[in-house]
């Protein structure tokens, strides 16, 4: 499972870096007020929300069946029991921090 997460993990780091360019071209396409530009952006962004949804939604599942809570404390634990928390958490938490500016 420790692959899945951290492709999962890597995958949505991708994800959430395009959703902030794409939340940035939303911007100015609003504030000059491009309307076929904002429609293409919305569809962009679509897409990339419902993966990393799914994906939230699968680390969450997977917590959930370790008994963890599903938050960054549940997932300190969970990589500690794999032996890989020096190499995942570094990633996981910058994932959380690009979540966090979109």
């Amino acid at each position: 499972m420790n692959d899945d997460l951290a492709t999962s993990v890597k995958d949505d780091i991708g994800h959430a870096q395009r959703l902030l360019e794409l939340i940035d071209e939303e911007f100015e396409a609003l504030k000059n007020r491009q309307l076929d530009t904002l429609q293409n952006v919305l569809a962009d962004k679509q897409p990339l929300l419902t993966l990393l949804s799914q994906h939230a939604a699968m680390r969450h599942r997977l917590l959930a069946s370790q008994n963890l809570t599903a938050d960054r404390l549940g997932m300190v634990t969970y990589t500690r029991r794999l032996g890989q928390s020096e190499v995942l958490m570094p990633c996981i938490d910058q994932l959380s921090e690009l979540l966090e500016r979109c």
